[in-house]
């Protein structure tokens, strides 16, 4: 997980930052808009498109 979320980082710092609050720090998706002052529903699509990012990043690898 964390390699994957080191190359998320160097993918996309803003999707790091949100799975770092949300899954690390517990902050709602409500919450992470609020603080970073993004609509709630910018918020929820990056965080689908980051889980989906570390999903792939972390399944099966091909040899």
């Amino acid at each position: 997980m964390e390699q994957a979320l080191e190359n998320l980082e160097r993918f996309d710092p803003t999707l790091a930052e949100l799975i770092i609050g949300t899954f690390y720090g517990g902050y709602t998706a409500q919450e992470m808009a609020e603080i970073t002052d993004t609509p709630l529903r910018t918020i929820q699509r990056q965080i689908k498109r980051a889980r989906g990012w570390l999903r792939l990043e972390m399944g099966p690898k091909d040899s």
